[in-house]
């Protein structure tokens, strides 16, 4: 059985971590070990211990705060090219439902807009194809169109 307090081999080469070797215990009302343990490929280069009432630091202040930085640098960066990223494929979804949308309401727009019939259109078709007068034949039509936009909601 390994010792809960030793020290343990969790740096994986690139970015601080926080050591929490008290976790376990934590059921049995132990206080946790809250320490911050900064290591390079050498090793543990500093230690910042949160446990006391105040917080202590021991080891290489400038090495560790340079892993601590460049840790800091890497997250920051990659939070802003996942909202970079998250950004652009929310705005390319954006701009191709809006174009979708603008060529249905084209399409919607064609097929339900109405064009009537003037009155000199009426009666050239009236006299080339009935024998009706010029007003029947205008009543006619305009009784006829006015059923087609009941029918067409309009």
């Amino acid at each position: 059985m390994s010792d809960p307090n030793a020290t343990q081999p969790l740096y994986d080469g690139s970015t601080p971590y926080v050591s929490n070797t008290a976790a376990p215990f934590a059921l049995l009302n132990i206080k946790p070990d809250y320490t911050m343990t900064f290591g390079n490929d050498k090793g543990v280069v500093g230690k910042l211990d949160f446990n006391g009432p105040v917080m202590v630091f021991t080891g290489d202040v400038d090495e560790s705060a340079k892993l601590f930085v460049d840790a800091v640098e890497k997250w920051f960066l990659g939070r802003i090219e996942k909202a970079y990223e998250d950004g652009f494929v929310a705005g390319m979804k954006k701009s191709q439902e809006s174009k979708v949308t603008q060529l249905i309401e084209a399409q919607l727009n064609k097929l339900t807009k109405w064009a009537g019939l003037t009155d000199a259109e009426i009666w050239q078709w009236v006299k080339e194809n009935t024998a009706l007068t010029e007003e029947s034949g205008i009543r006619i039509v305009r009784a006829i169109e006015t059923k087609l936009k009941e029918k067409n909601g309009g």
